[in-house]
């Protein structure tokens, strides 16, 4: 168990030196020690969706949700994920459920709920568009064109800018 500790920080150096692949070796270490350690599984997430990794973090953090169904930073990861991934009702629900848990935060989730809100009106407003140009052809495109469909279809769902906390 101590070990696991020792690899944990290790990790947290890593993540903190802007190292996510070496952090992420280690937390895998520390978890092997100790499946348990429900820090270093967070983090070992956090450092997953820093990488796009996403399906693997969110399998993390869920089987957190499972063990300490009561800690608002979990849903508030699970969100992050669902926005990136243009899951917006997934993601507003977990960011209910955060702000529920932690009161005193609740001013600044509640302005990511709305930033959400608009991001997914956004985003709709686009799918819309798109469905209504009858220039739109989509055997012309170039799939690697900014201005291609799916570019443009999925830019609101990739900014985080809204996820910087108060005290980041």
């Amino acid at each position: 168990r101590n070990s696991s500790v020792l690899h944990y920080t290790l990790g947290n150096v890593l993540k903190a030196c802007k190292k996510p692949r070496d952090a992420l070796q280690v937390y895998d270490m520390a978890l092997r020690l100790d499946s348990k350690n429900s820090v270093a599984r967070f983090n070992r997430a956090s450092v997953l969706i820093s990488l796009d990794r996403y399906d693997e973090a969110l399998r993390d953090l869920k089987e957190l949700r499972e063990s300490a169904p009561k800690e608002a930073p979990i849903y508030l990861d699970i969100a992050k994920i669902y926005k990136k991934k243009c899951k917006f009702e997934k993601a507003l629900m977990n960011l209910a459920t955060a702000r529920d848990l932690d009161p005193k935060n609740s001013n600044y989730i509640q302005s990511v709920i709305d930033k959400i809100r608009a991001s997914h009106e956004r985003h709709e407003r686009v799918q819309e568009d798109e469905q209504h140009d009858p220039d739109l052809d989509p055997d012309l495109e170039e799939p690697d064109h900014p201005n291609n469909r799916a570019s443009t279809s999925t830019s609101s769902c990739v900014s985080m800018e809204e996820w910087r906390s108060p005290s980041s």
